[in-house]
């Protein structure tokens, strides 16, 4: 099988090979424009004991079938028909055809099961065929094939089995190859019905429903989701920024350093700064001062913002659509930074430790009224990191940040960005 899972001739082959099942298979397909009159060569996968073979009902002869082989005739291309006739001890069991089709009319969508788990993971796979107007597979088409998903399911994915195909298996559009392609069709987690469409320009388009039934969720981690607040200044969620990797293993899922599954909240009203911090980490933080909780003492006074967060004070500057913090707090027993900075150690005698860091805004275009975060991965080092896997959509860009040599890092926002995502 392809990719895809569509059979190939050699699917057949094996199942001549090592299986007891009647097998009859006649390739290739007989489509070939400007060809005619040039010889073709046609082969046949059958356990049968003879293998008869006809052109346009005329017989070309019938070869012995040798056992875990093939036969093959060479015959001059005309449009039409190619049937294999097999036989077993003397009788014909069996018939294969391939015809020439004609051109490309509709599509046609076959989803591989009618009903799904309504859990948010079940899955249906939903081949695509291009067919002439008599319903036959037309075997020389790429048309580019689109897909849409309505109801309680949507679209991740499609194929078409081709290894030489570049286009990306993440979105709603692929080109047929050989006159198939297929669609990945995952349900939401409520029950209804799915309505699958297939549709390409000059072709009827295809449509299929898939009911979701509604099950038992399975125990799950629910989603953190925050209200986007509006309003002036500084007003908004805001989020470490990550920046390059320095990973030891290469792996970003488990790379040392502290937590940046942590969301700023602020609320400016003139001068005074509100809010809170929350994190997904736990535990203390900086100098033993509280990971999450409310701002105190907020003020913002031109650029220059400031805040408590426990006992971790954080003054910086505002850059638009970043701002560059450092945190301070008396030095805890070994120098443990604060919320969503690394750990930064202070040597013997200091007064206090202290952190610089960037954050970027998330979740403010026009129409967008939550933000879902779903934990992120670790920092990289202490002193540069990265943050990865929360980002969809227009909101795929990386902040970048660092704080080398006591310098804090900065990071832009990308544009159209809509905030965090992430799936529970």
């Amino acid at each position: 099988m392809d990719t895809c899972g569509f059979p190939k001739d050699t699917f057949y082959y094996y199942q001549s090979w090592w299986t007891n099942q009647p097998v009859l298979h006649i390739f290739p397909h007989w489509n070939w424009p400007r060809l005619e009159g040039q010889e073709i060569a046609v082969w046949v996968y059958s356990n049968m004991d003879r293998v008869e073979l006809l052109h346009n009902g005329r017989s070309l002869g019938a070869k012995d079938a040798p056992k875990d082989q093939h036969v093959a005739w060479n015959v001059k291309y005309e449009p039409g028909t190619i049937e294999a006739r097999g036989y077993k001890n003397g009788r014909q069991m069996m018939t294969a055809k391939r015809e020439t089709t004609g051109p490309a009319a509709k599509l046609a969508l076959l989803p591989d099961r009618r009903e799904i788990s309504a859990d948010g993971e079940d899955v249906a796979v939903c081949a695509v065929e291009v067919q002439d107007a008599q319903g036959r597979v037309v075997p020389i088409r790429d048309n580019q094939i689109r897909f849409r998903g309505s109801g309680p399911g949507k679209v991740i994915g499609v194929g078409n089995g081709d290894p030489t195909s570049h286009e990306s298996d993440v979105g709603s559009t692929r080109r047929a190859f050989s006159g198939l392609c297929m669609a990945l069709v995952q349900s939401l987690k409520s029950a209804g019905t799915i309505r699958v469409e297939a549709s390409s320009p000059g072709l009827a388009s295809a449509t299929a429903t898939i009911t979701a039934k509604g099950v038992r969720l399975r125990p799950q981690v629910p989603a953190w989701e925050r209200v986007v607040p509006t309003g002036p200044g500084i007003t908004g969620l805001w989020r470490p920024t990550a920046a390059a990797p320095g990973a030891e293993t290469g792996n970003p899922m488990a790379l040392p350093g502290a937590s940046v599954y942590t969301v700023y909240t602020f609320r400016q009203d003139g001068n005074l700064l509100t809010g809170s911090v929350e994190s997904s980490g736990g535990g203390r933080g900086f100098g033993g001062g509280a990971v999450s909780g409310p701002i105190e003492d907020g003020r913002v006074e031109g650029s220059h913002i400031s805040f408590r967060l426990g006992n971790t004070t954080y003054t910086g500057t505002i850059l638009g659509d970043r701002i560059e913090l450092r945190a301070s707090a008396p030095a805890g027993r070994g120098g443990r930074a604060g919320p969503g900075w690394p750990r930064w150690g202070s040597g013997a005698g200091d007064d206090c430790a202290e952190k610089g860091g960037a954050l970027e805004r998330r979740g403010r275009r026009a129409g967008q009224g939550s933000l879902k975060v779903s934990r992120a991965v670790p920092l990289s080092s202490w002193t540069e990191f990265i943050l990865r896997g929360c980002l969809t959509g227009a909101d795929r860009g990386l902040g970048l940040g660092s704080a080398r040599g006591g310098r804090v890092g900065v990071a832009e926002r990308p544009r159209g960005a809509a905030g965090l995502r992430g799936d529970a």
